[in-house]
């Protein structure tokens, strides 16, 4: 289940991790992305992820993934060249991760994730990785 906080240039994520039927001290990751550009956050689900246009590619259940020649990053580059200012190349240094948990997939475009490990509830956790960044 996981927990999302964001604004237009940071997302933080959190949620459980894996039950290994011991108790952990640290129960939850927390992932910052300070320069995030892009989230798709919902479908498909777990029972849903065949229909991913990266499950051919391996996109599978409940893991973590990055994509190498994003198709996403590569739209967003065609979409911005109509701007006056824009340049060849600036979405290249962004990366494109996807999580996929039971209800849902998370998808992002970011420069440089830094994750914690936590304890409490996901919701908790992001709010407070969130209200945490600095002010400008």
């Amino acid at each position: 289940m996981p927990a999302i906080a964001a604004d237009e240039n940071c997302l933080v994520f959190a949620y459980e991790l894996a039950d290994t039927g011991k108790p952990l001290p640290l129960n939850v990751a927390v992932v910052r992305c300070d320069e995030c550009l892009a989230v798709k956050w919902g479908p498909p689900n777990d029972e849903a992820l065949d229909g991913h246009r990266y499950h051919e590619a391996g996109l599978s259940y409940y893991n973590v993934y990055e994509v190498s020649g994003s198709d996403w990053i590569s739209e967003l580059e065609t979409q911005n060249a109509v701007h006056s200012r824009h340049f060849p190349g600036l979405f290249a240094s962004y990366r494109h991760f996807i999580l996929t948990f039971h209800d849902s997939t998370l998808e992002f475009l970011a420069k440089d994730p830094v994750y914690r490990l936590a304890k409490g509830s996901p919701m908790k956790a992001a709010l407070q990785a969130f209200q945490d960044m600095p002010q400008p």
